[in-house]
């Protein structure tokens, strides 16, 4: 008789609901961001991809095989930070950013190996 084990049974079932809310999240902020009035969103294009920022929220199309996707910060031409996010995710809010500096942000869709698909850059 087979052993199930109901720890990894149940953090599959934690991982598939945490899935399903990203889900949701995206598909609210592309809801509320297509009902805008045009212009006040910024939208820079690359290849087929989208790479949008309104108020400090950036935010992308789905790349297919994208296994995730980075985030670089610029503060001027310094970079500052990366970020790492999973495949299903495709938004951020920068918030607390400084004023006065010019901020550009670099989205990166990655493949398994870590290899470039396509990137787009916007200023916030």
């Amino acid at each position: 008789m087979p052993v199930i084990d109901k720890t990894a049974a149940g953090i599959r079932l934690e991982l598939g609901a945490v899935k399903t809310e990203l889900e949701k999240l995206n598909s609210k902020v592309d809801k509320l961001l297509k009902s805008e009035e045009p212009g006040q969103v910024r939208t820079e294009y690359s290849n087929g991809f989208e790479l949008k920022t309104k108020d400090r929220v950036v935010w992308w199309t789905k790349v297919d095989n994208a296994a995730r996707y980075r985030l670089i910060l610029n503060f001027n031409i310094d970079e500052v930070g990366s970020l790492d996010l999973d495949r299903e995710t495709r938004f951020y809010v920068f918030d607390k950013m400084p004023k006065g500096i010019y901020i550009l942000v670099k989205v990166i869709a990655e493949d398994r190996e870590g290899n470039e698909i396509v990137s787009a850059s916007i200023g916030l």
